[in-house]
């Protein structure tokens, strides 16, 4: 049903499963598929009923959990909507925009981290910087988005914010809050 809608620019209702676990339901007009970093992403309109536009959304198909035609066919796609190789420059993981102001950010990574980072770039505008001892420095010119959070937020303890300092202040008031949870779950202040 989804590619018969795709192929004939069919209005849907779907049921789309977050990251987070949270399912919202939107109307969409899909316009096509895009492979982007190993996921297959359905690229559509989504209605916006109050102004009377789309908005280009893409979905993780893995995540569609409904669908419904509910309408005939759909208008088609502006251009830019579906020029992927502008879209897609400037994401992070399977996260991207047009929108968001990109900013200048230096990480400090050690041990095994500064490694991986030395053989495998993240990021196309990743440029690293030896320094004595076991550190490295990382500098990227990226949309700090959920995804680059999450990234840098995975590698604690061998990584370091050196700027910006809001993702710094960001990042360590949520180790702060973690730490200070008197969820057993996640207490670290007794035996483990």
């Amino acid at each position: 049903e989804l590619f018969r809608a795709v192929d004939e620019r069919l209005v849907c209702e779907i049921e789309h499963q977050l990251g987070t676990g949270e399912v919202r339901e939107y109307r969409i007009e899909p316009w096509g598929f895009v492979l982007h970093k190993g996921r297959l992403l359905l690229v559509a309109g989504k209605v916006l009923e109050a102004v009377k536009t789309r908005e280009r959304r893409f979905y993780n198909v893995d995540g569609l959990r409904r669908l419904n035609v509910v309408a005939g066919p759909a208008t088609p796609p502006p251009a830019r909507a579906t020029e992927y190789d502008r879209i897609f420059r400037d994401s992070f993981g399977i996260w991207l925009s047009e929108a968001p102001q990109k900013s200048k950010v230096h990480l400090r990574a050690r041990k095994a981290l500064a490694a991986l980072l030395q053989q495998r770039s993240m990021h196309w505008t990743q440029r690293e910087d030896p320094r004595e001892g076991e550190w490295l420095d990382v500098h990227f010119d990226v949309v700090i988005c959920p995804e680059f959070r999450a990234w840098v937020r995975s590698m604690i303890p061998d990584v370091q914010v050196v700027s910006p300092e809001s993702l710094r202040d960001e990042l360590r008031a949520e180790v702060a809050e973690w730490l200070r949870s008197p969820d057993p779950e996640t207490d670290c202040s007794g035996d483990v």
